[in-house]
């Protein structure tokens, strides 16, 4: 228990922008604190981490034991480290529908994690609801802000470019995984982000418990270059 305590942990910290540290370091605590990002990281790990808890606990006996084996699976999957304490795949269905989340969503841009990232996270969503205030109010002009900072539009528009690449890069990957006969649709995709977001376990055929080895070569080669992308 010590040790994955410990390694939950150094996960957790290695999911957050290496910038945070250099802040620190430099003594410029209160830009570390300002970090919207940052938050909205932690956020996304208790919140998930909670959440499952609370789903799991009757397999477990006790709060403690259900609690830490969450919060290991979650940092693990957002941190996208990949490392497996429990076959989390025979939980109930909404506990695998958060760590699939937690999967594509990765961690802090300027982390060793993949995955999406949260910034990019953050940023689509508000561009998203600035877009709906200007549907509603025309002339209204709302700029998107990370920080307190004004996001310039280019930027906006290369998180929007990165989303439907990534889109694209998935549905791909699918396609091709779709030829395996003992794949089905659900374990095409989950195999396909799971490489994309560099973790390594996903659910189904390729749960925790498994491994890529029944793949077919044209497969292999298919995730390896996900992996790469």
């Amino acid at each position: 228990p010590y040790l994955q305590n410990v390694t939950t942990v150094f996960m957790l910290l290695f999911g957050v922008n290496f910038a945070i540290y250099f802040h620190l370091m430099r003594k410029e605590a209160k830009l570390a604190v300002k970090n919207e990002e940052l938050w909205v990281y932690l956020g996304i790990i208790l919140a998930a981490t909670l959440g499952i808890t609370f789903v799991i606990l009757p397999s477990f006996p006790n709060f403690h034991d259900a609690i830490r084996t969450a919060f290991f699976q979650v940092t693990s999957i957002m941190s996208t480290t990949g490392f497996v304490t429990a076959d989390f795949d025979l939980w109930p269905t909404i506990a695998k529908i958060i760590l699939l989340l937690l999967l594509i969503i990765g961690a802090s841009a300027g982390s060793t994690g993949g995955g999406f990232k949260v910034s990019r996270v953050i940023m689509l969503i508000k561009n998203a609801l600035r877009d709906i205030k200007i549907t509603i109010h025309p002339r209204k002009v709302s700029v998107v802000r990370m920080d307190g900072k004004a996001v310039p539009e280019t930027v906006l528009a290369k998180v929007s470019g990165f989303l439907f690449l990534y889109i694209a890069l998935e549905l791909v990957g699918a396609f091709v995984l779709s030829f395996e006969s003992v794949v089905t649709v659900e374990d095409a995709f989950v195999a396909v982000q799971t490489c994309l977001s560099n973790v390594g376990p996903g659910l189904g055929a390729v749960g925790p418990t498994q491994n890529f080895a029944f793949l077919s070569p044209v497969s292999k080669i298919t995730l390896s270059f996900m992996m790469l992308a």
